[in-house]
């Protein structure tokens, strides 16, 4: 890569070893925040121990200058899925490196994206960072990244609270005007951008074309690699939505198919939501009901004007943290706009919506569109509620001038604001397209207001297809206000505890909160004591639920297969002996009658599919203890294995490799039991057997693939397990939305 920069002297050299000294220093650890519950889990998720000094080799090469010219690296800020990191060179010059946790899963497809969404919108005119480098594959950095430019300028954050009249008038003009310009980009379909070359190398596809080797692609929020894996195990493809039906309609029938394949019975993830169910699993079945009945109304969503089903682009979440500003004597002023990890073309409609922090819907004067003022007798209130009566003109003012900025500068989206039921359209698409977290009320309820109000959204007076009975209503209606109160109980409970949703609070008050919210549940349950009506049974259900203690999240990992990526050239076999040449990697794959793998056993029907990098499914393999399975895979390529029969032995997972000493292996693997096994001339063998596993009848290595990452190692190939197949919606964020993104992140 050619420099654009002036070449530097060396000087105040540092020294990158040294910061690689200690592998849990600040640097690779999630420091800001601390969680109430299971804190341990989600610090480890947020872990990403990965080679400074060879990330200042690649910083080097691309700038075209030497690694000690490097005089500065230091943690600039945590987000929700990323770490970035300011690195000062010799010259004064700053860039930016974004490097993702591994909860972001995979990695690949979402850096691509995000690099692609910015290159491209930069290209429209948009305030957008500039990106240097980025890399989605091996490196000698050990970790995918994005080099990007640095900002130096004011966090909006810093500021949001503090903003008179005169800045909310023309920061709310700036955002108009930015949105207006982003909305007009028009796509030929629905989904992510990417580089074409990119997801080629990804996927096998080139997606459909835009300009300057730009495309558009699967949704990569709801097409995530490993999700692709599945696709056939699903009887699903990968698809780019090219109209607004379509749009509506494939996420859900993602989730329809995941939930008939590998649904299985699960409490509320929302313990506090627990209760109302009796603390009962709850059924896929019921979900999945709801899920054909709005494939039924999907349809009649779709706006009668034209205009709003429109393909275009929008921020996925734009909050003060991710706006960048300068304030000086000539206003406030917009430099970038930061963070389109999550960017999605989608039809306008359902983009069309006020940013979270903008919106004050709640308020009546802010529903009526007048004026916001301060009140006559302002003067005469006393400090503090003249400090809340501040409060309330700034949000009001926020959300007055959003909208008249919106309609004099972005019309269009304007008329998605006004659209009748618009909100509406949005909340059950989502309700569709989410999870399933052991509820379905969200989306019934939503179903049941749908159907209510038919008259609103059929197409020349067609009928409902969908029907309720009134038993159904009432149940519905009686749960449905019943979780309303429990959300508000939880909102006071974390109000009086001082606690975030996913119970994050500051790490300097994590000691205290824990505290405290112990002194509360115990309280708790010192008032069940002296219920009547609490039986020890439910005492001990009510203490195990509490909703800020430590919880099993095995149960949302709802997965039974395995998948392994070949980072180089690998073939697989399935059979007791075989012969290898020196340059093979073998994994065998077997589940053994008594548990111990010996020369007697025979291994049980499995089947096994191929993934490859052109997307296509070149094998699918049924086979039994007479038969061989033998599959090369070229780098990139992965093989998910899925156990196709319920038993109750215990499974053996075997890994065999070529001249690798059970010493190294056992110092890197954090397997709880390890064996050596007999009977394989000229390899050396390992047998992995998983001791906490919860589903015996799965084969599965979710110590392996998910608490720690172990390569194994030949004369010439490694490969490495890349990570345990979740939730397709859940994949992202391995079951949860990932720790807080913070005020100063870039």
């Amino acid at each position: 890569m050619t420099s654009r920069l002036p070449s530097p002297q060396p000087s105040n050299m540092l020294d990158p070893e040294s910061l690689m000294k200690d592998p849990e220093s600040e640097l690779f650890s999630y420091t800001t925040r601390r969680f109430l519950a299971n804190d341990a889990l989600r610090l480890r998720e947020c872990m990403c121990v990965f080679n400074i000094p060879g990330l200042f080799r690649i910083i080097a090469k691309m700038l075209s200058c030497e690694s000690k010219e490097i005089v500065g690296f230091r943690k600039l800020g945590e987000g929700g899925l990323n770490r970035t990191f300011l690195i000062t060179l010799d010259t004064g010059f700053q860039l930016v490196t974004r490097i993702p946790y591994p909860i972001l899963i995979p990695n690949a497809y979402a850096l691509a994206s995000e690099v692609a969404t910015m290159d491209f919108l930069r290209s429209k005119g948009l305030l957008i960072p500039n990106v240097y480098g980025y890399s989605l594959s091996e490196n000698e950095a050990n970790t995918e990244y994005i080099l990007m430019e640095y900002v130096d300028g004011i966090n909006l954050s810093q500021i949001w609270f503090d903003l008179r009249k005169d800045e909310v008038i023309s920061l709310m003009d700036q955002l108009a005007k930015v949105e207006s310009i982003m909305m007009s980009i028009s796509f030929p379909a629905g989904g992510s951008i990417y580089y074409a070359r990119d997801l080629k190398n990804l996927s096998g596809n080139e997606g459909i074309p835009l300009e300057e080797g730009f495309c558009i692609g699967p949704d990569r929020t709801m097409y995530v690699a490993l999700l692709l894996s599945l696709l056939p195990l699903l009887n699903q493809s990968m698809t780019i939505d090219k109209d607004a039906k379509l749009v509506l309609v494939t996420g859900a029938k993602k989730e329809l198919a995941y939930l008939n394949h590998f649904g299985s019975p699960r409490a509320a993830y929302q313990r506090f939501r627990r209760e109302y169910y009796k603390y009962e699993k709850q059924p896929p079945s019921d979900h999945v009901q709801n899920l054909r009945r709005y494939l039924c109304l999907a349809p009649s969503l779709v706006p009668d004007d034209d205009s709003l089903s429109a393909f275009c682009i929008r921020h996925p979440d734009l909050t003060d943290s991710n706006v960048k500003v300068s304030k000086d004597s000539s206003g406030l002023r917009i430099l970038r706009v930061l963070d389109w990890q999550h960017a999605v073309v989608l039809p306008l409609f359902l983009h069309a919506g006020m940013p979270d922090i903008i919106q004050n819907e709640e308020d009546e004067v802010s529903q009526s569109m007048t004026e916001p003022k301060l009140p006559n007798d302002f003067n005469r209130l006393s400090e503090e509620e003249q400090g809340w009566e501040m409060e309330l003109l700034r949000r009001r003012l926020v959300h007055y001038h959003y909208n008249l900025s919106t309609a004099t500068h972005n019309r269009i989206h304007h008329k998605g604001l006004v659209y009748p039921l618009n909100p509406f359209r949005c909340r059950i698409f989502n309700h569709a397209t989410s999870a399933w977290e052991g509820e379905t009320i969200k989306l019934l309820y939503a179903l049941m207001d749908m159907v209510l109000g038919w008259a609103s959204f059929a197409k020349d007076d067609e009928p409902c297809p969908v029907v309720f009975t009134e038993d159904e209503k009432a149940e519905a209606e009686k749960l449905y206000k019943a979780l309303a109160n429990a959300e508000m109980g939880e909102r006071m409970l974390r109000d009086r505890v001082g606690c975030a949703e996913e119970t994050w609070v500051p790490a300097a008050h994590y000691e205290e909160a824990k505290a405290f919210s112990q002194e509360m549940k115990r309280m708790t349950l010192e008032a069940c004591t002296k219920d009547e009506e609490t039986t020890k049974e439910l005492y001990a259900v009510i203490e195990a639920n509490w909703p800020l203690d430590d919880m099993d999240e095995k149960e949302l990992e709802e997965y039974n297969f395995t998948v392994l990526r070949a980072l180089g050239p690998v073939r697989f076999r399935h059979r007791k002996y075989a012969t290898f040449s020196a340059s093979t990697t073998v994994f065998e794959i077997a589940c053994y009658p008594n548990g111990e793998p010996d020369t007697n056993s025979v291994p049980h029907k499995s089947s096994a599919y191929v993934s490859c990098p052109q997307g296509e499914w070149k094998f699918g393999y049924e086979f039994g203890p007479s038969q061989d399975l033998s599959v090369h895979l070229l780098p990139g390529e992965s093989l998910l294995l899925e156990r196709l029969y319920k038993t109750d032995i215990s499974d053996c997972i075997t890994i065999e490799t070529l001249q690798y000493g059970m010493k190294e292996m056992e110092a890197s693997s954090p397997l709880s039991e390890m064996t050596p096994m007999n009977g394989y001339p000229d390899t050396s063998s390992i047998q992995l057997k998983s001791s906490q596993r919860t589903c015996p009848e799965h084969v599965t290595l979710e110590e392996l693939l998910y608490q720690d990452s172990l390569s194994i190692h030949s004369s010439s190939t490694t490969v490495t397990p890349a990570a345990t197949a979740r939730h397709p919606s859940t994949l992202l964020f391995a079951g949860r939305s990932g720790p807080p993104t913070l005020p100063n992140s870039s």
